[in-house]
């Protein structure tokens, strides 16, 4: 609002709760004005005014396919989240954290986004209770026998045999047994570990 005798314009200035009315003419050219007791104040605006720190988010680490949906970066009060942050699936996904208004990084970093990448790793098949039954234990019976798995295979889990059955002595030396992933499972399931194991 303004006073038309003067042409002076009046603020109201927030101060930490308490509302102050200031006229333009009262107000110094570095911002400052000083009240009728004598207290001197400072009106900040635009990049003078503080903001509030806030960490960078760290994508999370060590996430294994579970058939859930996981969290590979977490919200925060001071940024928005864009891109990928949460999914179920094995894969690599990016997340883009944006700071809010009124927000900045805690380590100075100017830049507003900061892209993270995080990692939903393939869940490795269980077989330790799965045995190849029937290498030199199947003694002539006269009547066919075979090589076989016992155990319960994990679901998605093929097992594929080759020359695995015999009636004579001596016969299969050469049985072969193949073990394959479904291809509905193949993308968040693995026989081999990280390490190759």
């Amino acid at each position: 609002f303004s006073n038309d005798e003067t042409g002076d314009i009046g603020m109201v200035v927030s101060n930490g709760g308490t509302n102050l009315l200031v006229w333009s003419s009262a107000i110094k050219s570095d911002g400052s004005f000083t009240d009728a007791g004598g207290k001197t104040y400072r009106i900040l605006s635009g990049d003078d005014i503080p903001k509030y720190p806030e960490t960078h988010p760290a994508a999370k680490e060590g996430l294994v396919y579970n058939g859930a949906a996981q969290i590979g970066v977490l919200e925060g009060l001071g940024y928005a989240l864009a891109g990928v942050p949460v999914a179920t699936n094995a894969g690599t996904y990016k997340a883009t954290a944006t700071l809010r208004p009124g927000f900045a990084w805690d380590d100075g970093n100017p830049s507003v986004s900061t892209q993270l990448t995080w990692t939903i790793a393939k869940a490795v098949y269980d077989l330790n209770s799965i045995s190849f039954k029937g290498t030199n234990e199947l003694v002539y019976t006269g009547t066919e026998q075979s090589l076989y798995l016992t155990g319960v295979l994990p679901e998605g889990v093929i097992a594929t045999y080759e020359n695995n059955t015999g009636t004579n002595v001596g016969d299969r030396s050469d049985a072969t047994l193949t073990l394959t992933i479904d291809p509905a499972f193949a993308a968040n399931y693995t026989f081999l570990d990280e390490d190759g194991k």
